[in-house]
């Protein structure tokens, strides 16, 4: 199979810095959020850059890459990929331009959720320029009855089956007034455990 579209969900470095590369070894076009697509123009414009810069979390000599969408999409647009046509979903919280993917293959319905939900119903919270958990409840909503199957977040293990129930819970820990869990908790230290919940189930 060929490499035709790279979709980024939202413009955090870690989310399209490889992007330009893929691009120029693939041919692939490159598609972002309307709301991002300044950020993927200038990277350095990202809210989290300075403090990841800050806090040595980049290598040295780390220089970021800027990556002009070929096309940028916005909520309830369409983009056929091959056989699957896809559906954006804008959720903003995490940041302004956090999109969602909805998919159906093989009689299975997906969902590619960026870092908006995570397995477990956990959150991408962050205390940082952009995120809004006015936004957060208020689009959450748009999740909770598109009757997923698979959840597959930008971190972490893919939920195969069942995927609504783990939206259910992310949009009711939001709709109460204790903090939800967040996604850090979910990140790529902690897959290992995940992992083996879940394939416990």
């Amino acid at each position: 199979a060929r490499l035709t579209h790279v979709l980024i969900t939202h413009a955090h470095y870690g989310h399209f810095g490889g992007a330009a590369e893929l691009r120029e070894r693939t041919g692939a076009k490159v598609g972002g959020p309307t709301l991002g697509s300044d950020i993927l123009r200038d990277p350095y414009l990202e809210p989290g850059m300075r403090y990841n810069i800050q806090f040595n979390r980049y290598p040295p000599g780390f220089e970021a890459h800027a990556c002009p969408p070929d096309f940028v999409f916005d909520d309830g647009e369409t983009i056929a990929v091959g056989d699957i046509t896809l559906k954006a979903i804008l959720v903003q919280g995490h940041t302004k331009d956090s999109t969602c993917f909805l998919f159906d293959d093989g009689g299975k319905r997906g969902l590619f959720t960026g870092d908006v939900v995570f397995y477990g119903g956990k959150l991408g919270l962050l205390n940082l320029e952009g995120f809004s958990m006015d936004d957060y409840r208020r689009d959450i909503h748009k999740l909770t009855d598109l009757g997923v199957d698979m959840l597959l977040p930008g971190h972490s293990v893919f939920v195969l089956r069942r995927g609504q129930s783990h939206i259910r819970r992310a949009a009711h820990k939001l709709g109460d007034f204790v903090m939800p869990e967040t996604f850090f908790e979910t990140n790529e230290f902690m897959w290992e455990r995940d992992y083996l919940k879940v394939m416990s189930e």
